[in-house]
């Protein structure tokens, strides 16, 4: 199990919409690659899972392996990391749109707003 920590580095920030049972993560990531991912809440509870990235590049999280209930605006804080290699310890930068930043987190919190199809809240890009 990865114990990790934003105090380190500058995490990328969002916001996803509550109640979401999937994140999609839009990084620049390479097409058709296996990840690890590793999503800690504010009270250092750790979920991690592997997956792969689409055709895009792109990944989905399954958020379902939260608690019932842990999905909404009142949850505090989560980091995200992603891990790579053949022991998937490699830490794995992300950058977002055309910024060139690399970002070794994202920090977000889930919170109540209405659906927009225009700009959906669970895709992180």
């Amino acid at each position: 199990m990865f114990k990790f920590t934003s105090m380190e580095c500058a995490c990328y920030e969002a916001s996803v919409k509550s109640c979401s049972t999937e994140l999609v993560l839009k990084a620049n990531l390479t097409a058709s690659t296996s990840y690890f991912w590793l999503l800690e809440n504010k009270f250092g509870k750790l979920y991690q899972r592997q997956v792969d990235t689409n055709e895009d590049g792109d990944l989905t999280i399954d958020l379902s392996i939260l608690p019932d209930g842990a999905a909404n605006e009142f949850a505090g804080h989560y980091l995200l990391s992603l891990r790579a290699g053949d022991d998937y310890l490699q830490k794995v930068p992300m950058t977002f749109g055309e910024d060139s930043t690399e970002y070794e987190c994202v920090m977000f919190n889930f919170i109540a707003i209405d659906d927009d199809p225009e700009n959906p809240y669970n895709v992180i890009q």
